[in-house]
């Protein structure tokens, strides 16, 4: 009888759906073995330990929300999970990374009225919303916001709450700042509650100027350095009050079967915290505090006393020594858990970096460690809203193997959908971070560089962050713009790409940047399109693994699953730093997890998606199934029309936008689209295919929309079945061409001809984008073919931390290349592996027809 109905659902899912689902099998996720550490860098230089450290902490730190709904937000580390409800209680849960609950349903803040009373943050009637606005590889700056305090409606709230956490691979850090709505004096004190119940605690540890007490009794709160309880089968939890983090006091209490933490950041009008709140300005008008949230898995309270040393004796030898940065120490910022270094001269705009294309802001730092071993996080920030990229160099002025997370804001953006958050706070910032580790009584030197345009000879390729309304990453080839990722997705439609810019258009006048085109997404399908409009299905983020935020090649990789979890994939986003056109190389790799029967697979599955935005565009391009590159006019037709693509190397596109609309909004939005197919590879129903791709163009009432599917109708799905494809995706041109020769060239010289590498010593690493070599015995030799313009190669397996001599063959033998501008150590990245061994990567510029051969020596 079940089967009976499970098949009867199949029918009715197929019959008035379009599509029908079995039963969700989702495959074990692989986990990939560690290499086995071939190479021992200590004492490669006197970073080898940061490296190390960097190592491990690079994409440890993720952010999600658990479900479509967006109903709460989760970041986790390597240690723990922090779960924040935004709809209903408004609260936070930490977690270990078993699930195993530390805290939940806590971290409430609250603010004193002069009247006495409390109000909580959890008891606004408006939800809270999240937004984060740094991060990357290391480190994430969380903002929980909207919540009021205010528990009707109509009541006009006095305050709001900005709830920051600062999540890094191994340590967490919540800062909370009260913002007043408007000027008032109605306030007594602003703090945190954290609850745990007493029946969970085996036993706690608290620390003051007194000493450690294990008992809530007799605590000096104005000198307390850590509470902490031993949580029965999960580990010790605890809170940190690091110095300079604003906190005046912190109670404990033991009461009705919880203990109770109570942080308090005292006020006292015009005397207080901010003596000028008064104005009612909303840059001044703000109380904050801070504390570290400590987690590990044993049962000891050894773990949290010494981070607790650590945050409430901070070094404080972090000196500037030398550079142009006009760089000052402000000593460890308690409240974000970061030593910081502020960079004094990098105010200069895009137009400015893009015309001095070898500038270079540094700061020589020297830091004397005190008598035991430190990890931290450094933090170089400027008012530079056009930071691009960053790098490190080691005491010998070669650059070191720490990839650098680069995070910044455009003034004026106003990006956050309530002005309280950004009136006056909207300014422009550059902030570089990075990992470091320094052993007892020693000195550690590095140089620190902001960097703009050039990385040796060519235009530098880089990945950061920037805050807006959504997260975003931020992608350019030296200054000049080239994609945004919003990984979350905008709206329901998944919109992945925000800024997708062209190069082959006209630059703006005012700065060096081209316009932006369209909208696009991967992996949909309609999931209702009996008599009304198609329902998409929505993604779901999982979270991300960059390889290479520059300086020579951008490399990201994201992954999903569908809403109804019927299948998951990944969208690994990859760009070299060229300048005759953006080739945004893109692979998506679909894995289904259940059966799924589709009526009409090309109608109602898009593998990739695209929506004309602000432009109609009038013709279409396509390879056709005779592998003939044609146009064609969009017919503007609520009828979806089909074409079959041919096996060698297909592309779609449309071009040609009508006169009404290429100004709409503005000049800023002029652009063609096309997007090419390197490779394909497809199992359906368990076997290897080759079912054809299609070219669905469903515009209709004026509004262009185009998508790639296969070019089949009924068709059966199997749970493991898989569907990848390499793409080329292609902004392009003006928007008025009435050819689309841009697009067949790219398909030549990217796709059909692409780029490959051979090893004439040394080994190939596959790759389907990035010609890889490792070298043996510090030596590799090899020859890359196909591509165009700006090409980065990464050879691999060295045991030096020099970089290696380079030489290329330019067809009369070998000579040594220079990578270096005038700065004399750029022009290359240096990677540390898995293995211990290091990578080095290079550009070079091709012409599609030559072979060029390469020489590496270390």
């Amino acid at each position: 009888m079940v089967r009976f109905f499970s098949l009867l659902l199949v029918v009715l899912q197929v019959l008035f759906t379009g599509v029908g689902r079995g039963a969700y099998d989702p495959p074990e996720k692989e986990i990939e073995p560690q290499p086995a550490v071939v190479n021992d860098i200590d004492g490669d230089s006197g970073l080898s330990d940061s490296v190390k450290f960097a190592a491990e902490a690079r994409n440890a730190v993720q952010a999600v929300y658990t479900s479509d709904k967006k109903d709460e937000y989760m970041v986790t580390n390597s240690d723990a999970a922090f779960i924040h409800d935004l709809e209903d209680e408004k609260l936070m849960t930490v977690t270990d990374k078993d699930g195993g609950v530390y805290a939940a349903d806590t971290f409430d803040a609250f603010y004193i009225g002069a009247d006495g009373k409390k109000h909580y943050a959890s008891d606004s009637y408006a939800d809270a919303y999240m937004n984060t606005t740094k991060y990357g590889l290391y480190y994430y700056d969380t903002k929980i916001r909207g919540l009021t305090f205010a528990e009707k409606k109509r009541q006009t709230p006095e305050f709001v709450v900005d709830k920051a956490y600062h999540v890094y691979a191994d340590r967490a850090y919540e800062q909370l700042s009260l913002l007043a709505v408007e000027a008032t004096q109605g306030l007594a004190a602003f703090g945190s509650e954290i609850a745990v119940p007493a029946a969970n605690v085996n036993k706690i540890s608290i620390a003051d100027k007194n000493g450690v007490h294990d008992s809530v009794a007799s605590i000096d709160a104005a000198s307390v350095e850590y509470i902490a309880f031993d949580i029965d089968g999960v580990g010790i939890f605890a809170v940190i009050v690091p110095k300079n983090s604003c906190t005046d006091r912190t109670e404990i209490t033991l009461s009705a079967g919880k203990y109770t933490i109570t942080t308090y950041a005292d006020y006292k009008a015009g005397t207080g915290i901010n003596k000028y709140d008064e104005t009612g300005g909303y840059d001044l008008n703000r109380v904050e505090l801070g504390m570290r949230i400590y987690t590990d898995k044993t049962h000891s309270f050894d773990g949290v006393a010494k981070e607790a040393y650590f945050e409430t004796h901070p070094l404080q030898s972090v000196r500037v020594t030398s550079g142009n940065a006009s760089a000052r120490s402000l000593g460890y910022d308690g409240l974000t858990g970061s030593y910081t270094v502020f960079f004094d001269n990098g105010g200069r705009d895009f137009t400015y970096q893009y015309n001095n294309p070898d500038l270079k802001i540094s700061a020589g730092l020297k830091i004397d460690c005190d008598d035991r071993d430190r990890s931290f996080y450094l933090r170089t920030e400027s008012i530079n809203g056009c930071l691009e990229c960053a790098a490190v160099l080691d005491e010998n002025e070669r650059p070191a193997p720490i990839m650098v997370e680069v995070c910044k804001n455009f003034y004026g953006d106003f990006g956050e959908p309530e002005p309280l958050y950004y009136t006056a706070r909207d300014k422009a910032y550059g902030v570089a971070v990075f990992p470091l580790s320094v052993r007892a009584d020693s000195q550690t030197e590095l140089t620190v560089l902001h960097l703009f345009q050039n990385w040796g000879k060519y235009p530098l390729k880089q990945l950061s962050s920037i805050e807006y309304g959504d997260p975003y990453y931020h992608l350019s080839t030296g200054v000049t713009e080239t994609n945004c990722i919003a990984q979350y997705g905008l709206g329901a439609s998944g919109w992945i790409l925000p800024d997708f810019r062209c190069r082959s258009g006209n630059m703006w006048l005012e700065q060096p940047q081209f316009n932006s085109c369209c909208k696009l997404g991967f992996a949909r399908y309609n999931k209702n399109v009996l008599f009304i409009k198609a329902d998409n299905s929505r993604m779901i983020y999982n979270g991300s693994r960059i390889d290479s935020v520059g300086q020579t090649y951008a490399d990201i990789t994201t992954s999903y699953t569908s809403d109804c979890g019927s299948y998951d994939y990944t969208l690994r986003h990859f760009e070299y730093p060229q300048t005759d056109e953006n080739r945004t190389y893109y692979t998506v790799d679909i894995t289904f997890n259940r059966d799924m029967t589709f009526t009409d697979f090309r109608r109602d599955f898009e593998i990739f998606w695209f929506n004309g935005r602000y432009a109609e565009f009038t013709k279409l391009g396509y390879l056709n199934k005779d592998n003939e590159c044609v146009t064609g006019k969009i017919e503007n037709s609520p009828i979806n029309k089909y074409y079959t693509l041919g096996s060698d190397c297909p592309y779609i596109g449309f071009f040609d936008i009508t006169e009404k609309t290429i100004n709409t909004p503005d000049e800023h939005f002029n652009a063609n689209i096309a997007v090419v197919v390197r490779n394909s590879s497809m199992i359906i129903g368990g076997e290897q295919t080759d079912i054809p791709l299609c070219f669905k163009d469903s515009s209709a009432f004026h509004e262009s929309n185009g998508a790639l599917t296969l070019d089949k109708k009924s068709l059966k799905i199997k749970a493991g079945d898989r569907i990848r494809l390499d793409l080329i995706l292609l902004p392009w041109g003006v928007g008025n061409e009435e050819h689309d020769e841009n697009v067949r060239r790219v398909r030549e010289d990217s796709a059909v001809n692409t780029i490959k590498v051979t090893a004439q010593t040394g080994s190939v690493i596959a790759d389907s984008i990035l010609p890889r070599v490792r070298a043996e015995g510090n030596r590799a030799e090899f020859t890359v073919t196909g591509g165009r313009n700006n090409i980065a190669v990464r050879v691999d397996g060295f045991t030096t931390p020099d970089c290696p001599a380079v030489y290329m063959d330019s067809g009369s033998g070998y000579s040594r290349l220079d990578l270096a501008s005038q700065s004399g150590f750029d022009g290359y990245t240096v990677f540390y592996n898995d293995d211990g061994t290091y990578g080095y990567s290079f550009v070079f510029e091709s012409d599609n027809t030559s072979t060029y051969s390469f020489k590496l020596e270390g």
